[in-house]
C-alpha cells in the first residue's frame, strides 16, 4: 500500500523550496531489499514538500532519517556531475536489507538561494544555512512520525549533516537516538584551515582564509566585498550565512546535551574529519559507542576501491545498534 502526502514547505515566512524524500524499506526478499522500495521526485520547481510513504513487508522495522553533509547532493547522495557514488542510496539499501527503514531527502531547487538567503543564482551556487537545514529535518521528522507507526525515529547524520541531526535531536521526544558518521568535533573554521595546511597546494592560502573567517565572525558584510580567487570559491555570497552559522555551532557541547543513544562511526583514513574527531565525540557522552572502520575514507569507501562501494560493516553496525537500542513498539 502506498500513500502520498503533500504539504507546503516554508521557512521564516519565505518559500524554502521543494524537498524530495525516498524510503528504503525492509523486504522479505533480501536480494531486492530496498532496491525498489522508494519513490523519488526530482521536480526542482515544485513548491511542496513531497513524502513518498511505502508500507513495510514482514516484521515491524525501526525507522531512520539520513541527513546529508555540506555539499549539495541529490537524493541518492551524488554531487552531480562530479560524484556518482550514490553513498546515501547504497547505505539506505544496505540498512533496509538489515531490517531498518531509511528515509532519504534532498533539496534540488535552483531557486532556493534567492528565496532563503536573498541571493539570486550566484556564480558558484549556494549552501543552505544551518538554520534552514534544521527546519527541513524537523519538517521531515514530523512527516515521518505521522506516516510511520513508530514512537520515535533515528537520525543518521553524515559529516555536516551530523551538526543538523544533533541540533534537531536536542530535547526532542520523537528522536530515538543519533548516528554520527564522519562527524566534526573541531570548530568549523579550524577544520578547513587544518585541511589546507596539510595540503601543500593549499597551504599558501591558509592565512588569507583564516583572516576571512575572522571577518565572517565579525559580522561585517562590507569586509567581505571584492574577494579574489581562490578564496571566492568558499567565501562567496551564496555561502556566507552558512559559514557564519556553522562557525557559531559547538558540536561537542551539543552532543554532551543529548540524553539519547549515540553511535559514532568514522573511517580510519578520513581526511576531512580524522578519527580524533570521533574519539572526542565519543568521550563527550556516556551514552555513546564508537566504531572506527579500517581502511576507509570520509565516505566509508576504500581509497583504492574503484567501484566506490560503501563498506558493508557500516550498515551492519548501524542497523545492529538501532535494533538493540530501539524502544519496543
Amino acid at each position: 500500500m502506498r500513500c502520498l502526502l503533500v504539504m507546503p514547505s516554508r521557512f521564516s515566512g519565505v518559500f524554502v523550496g521543494s524537498l524530495s524524500l525516498a524510503l528504503a524499506t525492509p523486504s522479505t526478499d533480501s536480494k531486492v531489499a530496498g532496491s525498489q522500495a522508494h519513490s523519488e521526485a526530482h521536480n526542482a520547481e515544485d513548491e511542496f514538500l513531497t513524502i513518498a510513504d511505502q508500507s513495510v513487508d514482514g516484521p515491524d522495522a525501526p525507522v531512520a532519517i539520513f541527513v546529508q553533509g555540506e555539499v549539495h547532493r541529490d537524493i541518492d547522495g551524488n554531487a552531480l556531475p562530479y560524484s556518482k557514488q550514490a553513498f546515501d542510496r547504497q547505505l539506505a539499501q544496505s540498512m533496509a536489507a538489515n531490517g531498518v527503514t531509511v528515509v532519504r531527502y534532498s533539496r534540488l531547487n535552483s531557486d532556493f538561494c534567492e528565496h532563503v538567503i536573498g541571493v539570486a543564482s550566484p556564480e558558484f551556487g549556494c549552501t543552505l544555512p544551518l538554520s534552514a537545514r534544521i527546519h527541513d529535518l524537523q519538517l521531515t521528522l514530523d512527516r515521518t512520525i505521522a506516516s510511520q507507526d513508530v514512537k520515535c525515529v533515528w537520525l543518521a547524520g553524515h559529516s555536516f549533516g551530523a551538526f543538523v541531526a544533533t541540533q534537531v535531536a536536542r530535547d526532542n521526544l520523537t528522536v530515538c537516538g543519533v548516528i554520527l558518521l564522519g562527524a566534526l568535533a573541531e570548530p568549523y573554521a579550524d577544520n578547513i584551515l587544518r585541511q589546507m595546511r596539510e595540503d601543500p597546494m593549499l597551504t599558501p592560502y591558509a592565512s588569507e582564509f583564516e583572516a576571512l573567517f575572522q571577518k565572517v565572525e565579525s559580522k561585517d558584510p562590507n569586509s567581505l566585498s571584492a574577494i579574489k580567487p581562490p578564496a571566492d570559491l568558499l567565501f562567496h555570497e551564496g555561502r556566507i550565512q552558512h559559514i557564519a552559522e556553522a562557525m557559531s555551532f559547538d558540536m561537542l557541547d551539543a552532543v554532551r546535551e543529548l540524553d539519547l543513544p549515540v553511535l559514532v562511526v568514522t573511517g580510519e583514513r578520513d581526511r576531512q574529519t580524522p578519527p580524533e574527531n570521533a574519539r572526542k565525540l565519543h568521550a563527550s557522552t556516556p551514552n555513546s559507542e564508537l566504531l572506527i572502520i579500517d581502511g576507509v575514507d570520509h565516505y566509508f569507501t576504500a581509497e583504492n576501491e574503484r567501484s566506490n562501494s560503501v563498506a558493508p560493516q557500516l550498515a551492519e553496525t548501524i542497523s545492529e545498534f538501532i535494533h538493540r537500542k530501539s524502544p519496543l513498539r
